[in-house]
């Protein structure tokens, strides 16, 4: 936040140790036991800290959950709509839709790694929210995600649909799903799937299946060839596989 002149060259105020290990609880456990699982008695032990901190800051759970959400998901939606900006000037000079399309994937995916390519503990934590927050039911959940996310999914989701303009709208959404399921894939990505990709001779050990970033380029090559693949055959697709 740009500090005014008044108060530039003042020391920045740090947060009270006793709120950021109430941030820091309420993050790790969320992650590891959703909202509903999530109590504040719990949380206050794990910052050790008392109930008070939690009334004083943000009165009640839903307050903490919505600072917690905001704390995590707001970085990669602030960097990710600076890069959906950006593509307006590199439009301009790469006509080519497939280009276009390769650009724009880039711009969803890459700022996840950027922001959260710290240490493996911190990385683990990261996709464990992320899994949370897409996946956890609870009402308030949905509505704080959905208040965070919404402005850059609809943008993302219009430059797409804008540059897929040869597909129906149904079956855009289907090729949509296909993207948003390999997002969650690569911000969700666990020893689990690296240990399958092993016994499946894919991979040689977790340092070579887990090097998410080099996993952008192929990735983005495929879901281009997909989106920008003619429309299905309505009656090829209906019928029944032969055999």
């Amino acid at each position: 936040m740009t500090k005014s002149a008044a108060n530039r060259d003042r020391p920045a105020r740090k947060m009270p140790k006793s709120k950021e290990a109430f941030l820091d609880a309420a993050t790790r456990l969320f992650a590891a036991h959703g909202y509903d699982g999530m109590t504040i008695r719990d949380v206050a032990k794990e910052a050790g800290a008392t109930l008070g901190t939690l009334h004083y800051h943000w009165g009640n759970k839903d307050g903490l959950v919505r600072d917690i959400c905001a704390l995590q998901l707001q970085p990669l939606v602030d960097a990710r709509l600076a890069r959906y900006a950006a593509l307006d000037e590199f439009n301009r000079t790469h006509p080519g839709n497939k280009e276009r399309i390769a650009a724009l994937l880039r711009a969803h995916f890459d700022p996840f790694i950027d922001i959260f390519g710290g240490s493996d503990a911190e990385r683990s934590l990261m996709q464990q929210f992320y899994i949370r927050v897409s996946s956890d039911p609870a009402p308030a959940v949905r509505a704080i995600s959905n208040e965070i996310m919404t402005e850059m999914s609809r943008e993302f989701v219009r430059r797409l649909h804008n540059l897929c303009d040869h597909l129906p709208r149904q079956e855009f959404h289907w090729r949509l799903n296909a993207v948003l399921g390999t997002t969650l894939h690569l911000q969700a990505f666990s020893t689990r799937l690296s240990n399958l990709a092993q016994r499946l001779d894919l991979a040689s050990g977790d340092e070579d299946y887990m090097a998410i970033r080099n996993a952008i380029t192929p990735t983005v090559h495929f879901l281009v060839e997909a989106l920008v693949a003619p429309p299905c055959d309505g009656d090829e697709a209906a019928k029944e596989p032969s055999g």
